[in-house]
């Protein structure tokens, strides 16, 4: 929806929300010393990397999501 309408100003809402969702993927494998990192790490690929991670039994919405990306 244009932005005169009161909306985003975005073509393609949905393409641009996995671009987000990309970024907190990187995010995942460049900054280890985050507290999100090291929740995600423990919960979700404690002995691997971030690439290598499986979605696992009963994943939460956001790892789905990032997993997805």
């Amino acid at each position: 929806m244009k932005k005169e309408f009161g909306g985003l100003g975005f073509r393609h809402l949905h393409a641009f929300n996995l671009v987000m969702i990309g970024q907190q993927g990187w995010r995942l494998m460049t900054n280890n010393d985050t507290t999100v990192t090291k929740v995600l790490k423990a919960k979700y690929f404690p002995n691997g990397k971030f690439l290598d991670a499986q979605l696992g039994h009963n994943p939460s919405f956001i790892w789905c999501s990032i997993h997805a990306s």
